[in-house]
């Protein structure tokens, strides 16, 4: 009984490279469009329903989709590097203004051993409280780049602060969150350095809050910008 032999021809040169071409192919799309779908939802999370909601760096799909998702009204940048960064070719502070929602650039500042001798807070996280606080202001979306750090120390003051939560817990979200404590780029040292002591005892927290408003007009640092679309509908960042 003959028997047939069926194993199959060698790819040619050609034919290998066309095979490499098409895997490529699918490994460079499927990383686009991970990426693409990544900047949509970039850690967009839950702090209070109808209150705070925290976030990355969104593209301009993904801010849409969360502004009309959870009604944001105001949306807080705590991004140094970009005060107003480009989202498909418009600026974020222009994408909120055209859908109606408060745009505010919130510097975080980066104190030194010296400033904190001398008295310096950081009116940075007070000023945050003050913003997200305000019901006119709510709901509220606050980002930074990677949504892990500013963005998480922020989110944990107002946890001990606003809600009553145990410091402990406000510290165990934030790294289970993605919180490391290495340095990293994007993140001042000296506003991390400064904000994370208080985030070990909620009496802390409360003594940060308890400058008075002469004590806090003495920290010139922080220059913090709202652009409000009710009043001025073409107005751009500085």
């Amino acid at each position: 009984m003959s028997t047939t032999n069926t194993a199959a021809a060698p790819l040619t040169g050609t034919q290998r490279w066309t095979v490499l071409l098409l895997v490529a192919g699918l490994l460079v799309g499927s990383f686009a469009y991970y990426r693409h779908r990544y900047g949509e939802c970039k850690r967009l999370r839950i702090v209070e329903p109808g209150k705070l909601y925290r976030s990355g760096q969104l593209n301009a799909r993904g801010l849409e989709k969360a502004i009309r998702r959870f009604g944001i009204r105001t949306v807080i940048n705590l991004r140094e590097e970009a005060p107003n960064p480009r989202l498909a070719g418009e600026e974020e502070s222009r994408l909120c203004q055209r859908l109606g929602v408060r745009y505010v650039y919130l510097y975080c500042e980066d104190l030194t051993d010296e400033d904190r001798e001398n008295g310096l807070w950081p009116e940075s996280a007070r000023l945050f409280l003050e913003l997200v606080c305000r019901p006119e202001n709510q709901p509220v979306l606050v980002h930074c780049q990677a949504g892990l750090h500013r963005t998480g120390l922020l989110c944990a003051v107002y946890r001990i602060a606003v809600q009553q939560w145990e410091p402990y817990s406000a510290w165990q979200e934030l790294r289970d969150n993605g919180y490391g404590e290495d340095r990293c780029a994007g993140i001042s040292p000296g506003f991390r350095d400064y904000l994370l002591p208080l985030l070990r005892h909620r009496r802390g927290v409360h003594e940060y809050l308890a400058p008075t408003t002469a004590q806090r007009a003495a920290c010139p640092k922080l220059v913090p910008v709202l652009l409000d679309p009710t009043a001025d509908p073409n107005g751009r960042h500085p």
